[in-house]
C-alpha cells in the first residue's frame, strides 16, 4: 500500500512514506512505543487535504530503520 523511501539529512539516511503529492505538508512522527503503521487508518483521510509524510524510525537511534549503529541513550531523546 505505502512505499518506503529514503532521504539523506547531513549524512544520515531517514526512512519515510509519502502518501500524497498535493496540499500543505503534514509530517507524522510515531512515538517511542509505536510504529508508523499506527497511522495507517488516518493516512488516507489526511491525504485528501494534505501532502502527508510519515517519518519512520527517526525518534530512536536504536531502532531497525536507523542507518547508524549507535548505542541508544535515553538522554538523546531529551
Amino acid at each position: 500500500m505505502f512505499q518506503e523511501q529514503k532521504f539523506n539529512a547531513n549524512g544520515v539516511e531517514i526512512n519515510f512514506i509519502q502518501a500524497s503529492t498535493s496540499g500543505q505538508p503534514l509530517v507524522l512522527l510515531h512515538g517511542t512505543a509505536s510504529e508508523w503503521q499506527f497511522f495507517s487508518p488516518l493516512i488516507p483521510v489526511f491525504a485528501e487535504k494534505f501532502k502527508v509524510f510519515v517519518l519512520i524510525y527517526v525518534d530512536m537511534a536504536g531502532q531497525v530503520g536507523y542507518q547508524k549503529n549507535i548505542a541508544y541513550l535515553i538522554m538523546q531523546e531529551i
